[in-house]
């Protein structure tokens, strides 16, 4: 359920608040930086936002912040050193805003177990804020999949580059079976398991190539399940975040991203956001500070004010085109020329290559 933000008061939203997972499919494209100043940015258009470390064995929200990392965190909670998870939330410098840190240090926590995850995961949802944003763990281990799987749209950290493009793509594919395996075990059909535990399991060159054939594989045999499979697949919205672009033409890797989602998986991305490579950032984090705190203007930090205004205003409801939106406001060109106009500049077309060359040779 998505909270409704129009009204912020001192009481949880009605339905709870609204999640907001950050995720990423590799490491060090900037997917704390985004969620920690995505928060601020959040608290400063005035809602109660909670930004929460759940990257656990790794966790380093609190530098992005700024804030020292001396308060009790979320291993208290799983450890039955605390009762309530409301009360492990820390006020920071900003108003409206307040911190949940994680634990990088208490042994075996990468991998929550169960009763644990599903106890965190009740918790986190019932909490008083008006936006709860999730800095989660890089790459697709369970207790990530889990935490991305609370809601139906979550932010997808990238940028350009093909490693850390394909790594979106892996996450993307590694998400989608986790869903359909927690929405099917809910039938307790034993041979419906072994079937889709057979296909997941399938060497690589012998894998459905993309879910419709995975589904139609399962259809012979279970047509209902196959008919939830791709019900599932199309009630999927991932929200997409370029960060770290060298230049304003890399938002044509969007076009590459939309039709390989779209093919490979049957999902159609949103793109939500388009930062380019600052390195104030990187000095900021040095320095021990918030990025916004130190650069509260300049084209990183309106693009991070531009994010959380199109997650204030559009996040409960599907935006056609993204790719399109994007690509006008920063290259202004049309994003899908009409036949018989002008060919893209060089440099665009290059990108464009780029991105297609790297999903032409993925499998979902």
């Amino acid at each position: 359920m998505v909270a409704d933000l129009s009204n912020p008061g001192a009481d949880p939203p009605p339905g709870g608040p609204l999640l907001l997972p950050v995720a990423s499919g590799k490491g060090g494209v900037g997917k704390s930086f985004l969620a920690a100043n995505l928060a601020i940015a959040l608290a400063a258009r005035g809602r109660r936002t909670i930004v929460c470390d759940l990257d656990f064995g790794g966790s380093s929200l609190h530098r992005f912040l700024g804030l020292p990392n001396r308060n009790p965190g979320l291993s208290d909670f799983l450890c039955g050193h605390a009762g309530d998870l409301e009360d492990l939330a820390v006020e920071t410098p900003w108003e409206r805003l307040r911190f949940l840190p994680g634990d990088g240090w208490t042994p075996l926590l990468a991998n929550l177990p169960g009763a644990k995850k599903a106890k965190l995961i009740r918790h986190l949802a019932r909490l008083a804020a008006d936006v709860v944003v999730l800095d989660l763990g890089a790459g697709s281990s369970l207790s990530t999949l889990d935490f991305f799987g609370m809601t139906e749209a979550g932010l997808l950290v990238s940028t350009p580059d093909a490693a850390a493009l394909g790594g979106m793509l892996v996450f993307l594919k590694n998400d989608l079976h986790r869903r359909i395996e927690k929405r099917l075990a809910a039938w307790k059909n034993p041979a419906l398991s072994r079937l889709l535990k057979a296909e997941r399991e399938k060497p690589l060159a012998s894998q459905a190539s993309s879910l419709e054939e995975f589904a139609a594989r399962i259809a012979a045999a279970f047509p209902p399940a196959a008919a939830e499979i791709r019900s599932l697949g199309e009630g999927l919205r991932p929200r997409v975040v370029l960060n770290r672009a060298l230049r304003d033409e890399e938002i044509e890797v969007a076009y590459a991203v939309e039709n390989a989602l779209r093919v490979k998986l049957g999902v159609t991305p949103e793109f939500y956001g388009f930062i380019r490579e600052d390195p104030a950032v990187a000095e900021a984090l040095r320095r021990g500070r918030a990025f916004l705190a130190d650069h509260p203007e300049g084209p990183a930090a309106e693009a991070l004010h531009r994010l959380a205004g199109r997650i204030d205003r559009y996040w409960g409801r599907r935006v056609p085109d993204t790719a399109d939106r994007l690509a006008r406001r920063l290259i202004r060109i049309p994003a899908k020329p009409p036949a018989g106009a002008p060919a893209r500049p060089a440099a665009r077309l290059a990108a464009l290559g780029r991105a297609v060359r790297i999903f032409r040779g993925l499998r979902p």
